[in-house]
């Protein structure tokens, strides 16, 4: 392990440890020496000091997508524009092993993943010969093998998805080609702490405020937070919108979108994370970092729909990693 031990002035002292402790987070992308050029590195990063660790390295493939599950990165799929990958490959974090998991059931790039304690679920993409995708499919970790869920009612590339703890997922935006960015939700259920047989259809509810994609969707207290990403006439986008999901035994519920304080600047992003009492925003393409984070160390979480008390701030960057990053946590709980 090499540690590049600069350290980012733009984090301060706070202790948010007393409210939510901060997990581990973890950064692929592409960068200069020692990373090299056929190789995405992986960096194990320091939210609140700014370190960098270099851990390891993931084979370069374009278009693939990062997960999570225990212990381990996942690095799914990818590869070629006319003809991605069904090939899978996790990174060990505890025993810095890279290791071949079990293919893909159909080749796809630019899609949206999310995990939960045993699975890790993708949705969507781009297929052979450059075709959208709406199929999604389960990896089962106990079972080394991918499970065919139901399609969402659009195909898309590069959706987010997001995976609540209570069982409830979210498929969110996306690109469906011919200049069309999407601003439609679809919700499914799906348990959170075992492997499940049930495959439940997708339903609509309450579409975002602003069609994009590329953009980072995070998980907050049981809300969602979007961010950046690109809209209709190729716009780059700061804004920043808040969902209050739908609750799980109403069928007919729609949940809300509320306009939140839009971030510094614009972003591409193909996700983001919450470490701590901070939601942290990764550029794609740059080393920039943008924080959305309690303002001081007396400041409380309150009304879920105000997040008064947060700011944004921008200064921060990754000194390893410079294009392609893609940010994940591994789960406290889960390691």
């Amino acid at each position: 392990m090499q540690l590049y031990s600069s350290t980012i002035a733009y984090f301060d002292s706070i202790n948010y440890s007393s409210s939510r402790p901060s997990e581990p987070v973890f950064v692929i992308g592409k960068g200069d020496a020692p990373i090299g050029d056929d190789d995405y590195g992986i960096v194990r990063w320091d939210n609140l000091t700014g370190q960098e660790f270099l851990i390891g390295r993931f084979p370069y493939r374009p278009w693939a997508i990062l997960a999570s599950l225990e212990d381990k990165l996942f690095l799914i799929g990818g590869g070629h524009w006319s003809e991605p990958t069904k090939m899978v490959q996790s990174f060990g974090t505890s025993d810095a092993r890279l290791r071949l998991e079990a293919d893909l059931s159909v080749g796809r790039r630019s899609f949206g993943v999310a995990s939960s304690r045993d699975e890790i679920l993708v949705c969507g993409g781009r297929g052979d010969e450059c075709k959208y995708l709406s199929s999604c499919e389960v990896f089962q970790s106990m079972r080394n093998r991918w499970m065919a869920m139901p399609s969402l009612d659009r195909a898309s590339a590069d959706c987010q998805v997001v995976w609540l703890t209570d069982g409830r997922v979210f498929a969110i935006g996306g690109y469906a080609g011919g200049g069309e960015y999407l601003n439609s939700v679809e919700m499914t259920i799906r348990e959170w702490s075992s492997e499940s047989a049930a495959a439940r259809i997708w339903r609509n509810v309450a579409r975002m405020l602003t069609a994009r994609y590329l953009f980072a969707a995070v998980a907050v207290h049981g809300l969602i937070l979007v961010a950046g990403g690109e809209t209709t006439g190729q716009v780059n986008l700061s804004s920043v919108e808040l969902f209050t999901p739908p609750p799980a035994a109403d069928p007919k519920a729609l949940g809300q979108w509320t306009s939140m304080q839009p971030m510094p600047s614009s972003m591409w992003c193909y996700a983001g994370v919450a470490s701590g009492e901070s939601v942290f925003v990764f550029d794609s393409f740059s080393s920039k970092i943008q924080r959305f984070r309690l303002s001081s160390a007396n400041a409380q979480w309150s009304a879920p729909a105000a997040f008064s008390g947060w700011n944004w701030d921008e200064d921060a960057s990754l000194k390893l990693l410079n294009k392609w990053i893609q940010p994940i946590v591994l789960k406290l709980s889960n390691v």
